[in-house]
């Protein structure tokens, strides 16, 4: 893909020229509410005992909930993410129990070219050395075992 940027061309990548189009295009325009509990959530770090910056229906946040209630987690993460370090994506596991799973490249990645069905990393298959699932895989099995517990 070529692209002019003041008067010279240079070539781009086609997430980069994917990314541009939407964000031109197709993007609508998030909740002022949205966008400030996306900055705090990136700019103010979780307490001591757990406790997210945040609020939902006036109610703190904390992942005790997640672990009273017995919630199965997985973590994605990019290898390569220019935008999110692993340090941050793994953040949670401090507080709760989390299956882990690591993508090549970033995390647009997962939302783009790993999305594709017949991709190496295809969110609902099971890759990697270390038989890693992606997002889709994890709610399938989770899916498959509340079946076998239920009878069906």
């Amino acid at each position: 893909m070529i692209a002019a940027v003041n008067g010279k061309t240079s070539q781009i990548s086609k997430t980069a020229a994917a990314l541009n189009y939407w964000l031109q295009k197709e993007r609508s325009d998030l909740p002022l509410a949205i966008t400030e509990m996306s900055f705090a959530s990136y700019n103010i770090p979780v307490t001591a005992d757990g406790t997210l910056p945040i609020k939902m229906f006036g109610r703190k946040l904390n992942f005790k909930g997640i672990t009273e209630k017995k919630i199965p987690w997985l973590i994605c993460y990019g290898e390569n993410d220019d935008l999110v370090e692993k340090e941050t994506a793994l953040a949670p596991l401090d507080y709760v129990e989390a299956e882990v799973t690591p993508f090549p490249k970033g995390h647009v990645a997962i939302a783009t070219s790993w999305s594709h069905p017949e991709s190496a990393c295809a969110l609902h298959k099971r890759f990697g050395r270390n038989n890693y699932r992606g997002p889709v895989r994890f709610h399938l099995d989770l899916e498959e075992t509340l079946e076998k517990k239920r009878g069906g």
